[in-house]
């Protein structure tokens, strides 16, 4: 991302799954943006529920459509269901002609993968193998030098009772929990700081 002045628009999408549409933590995010870098901000989302990165590679044109400073991109949590999901490889495959398009279309943003919660009870059974589709960003991040935000550490660390479905956090969890980190990550991929 080019450098910016400090008063210009931010543009953000969150691209993702149920755990980026159906939660206000985008809102939350584009509130604590726009107070830290005293700026206009707008974070956008191009989400859906259930869809994993096959629905993302049909959608990666409406995000660049957008033109936005930042991109947010979470695929994994579904990716790794075993009934709906895709193979570790096809993950890993897909995320990458995902990033190759996006930075191919938009050279100048930034982009950051986002490792989002584990999860319990039955979405575990369905999920058994999702740390290594959570490692599959690890691996991206590095291989194409963009960043990577690690929440599954954070919500492992909390008591019990953060997702009561056992896969999505609660609105308020969840408020409390992304936009903290993501703010001064987004802030400094824009060249500036967040208290």
């Amino acid at each position: 991302m080019p450098d910016r002045a400090a008063e210009a628009p931010l543009s953000v999408v969150a691209f993702g799954t149920s755990l980026t549409a159906s939660n206000p933590w985008p809102e939350a995010l584009q509130a604590e943006l726009a107070s830290c870098l005293d700026a206009p901000v707008t974070v956008q989302r191009v989400a859906g529920s259930g869809q994993g990165s096959t629905w993302a590679l049909a959608q990666w044109q409406q995000v660049a459509a957008q033109e936005p400073d930042v991109i947010l991109l979470e695929f994994a949590i579904n990716d790794g269901d075993l009934w709906d999901g895709i193979s570790l490889r096809q993950s890993r495959a897909q995320h990458a002609e995902l990033l190759t398009q996006l930075t191919g279309a938009l050279p100048q943003a930034r982009i950051l993968l986002m490792v989002m919660n584990p999860v319990t009870g039955l979405q575990r059974l369905k999920r058994p193998r999702l740390g290594q589709y959570y490692a599959i960003s690890h691996a991206l991040a590095e291989e194409y030098d963009t960043g990577l935000a690690d929440f599954a550490p954070r919500w492992q660390a909390l008591p019990p009772g953060w997702a009561p479905d056992g896969l999505h956090p609660s609105a308020e969890a969840a408020t409390a929990m992304l936009p903290p980190v993501l703010a001064p990550m987004i802030a400094a991929a824009a060249g500036q700081t967040c208290p």
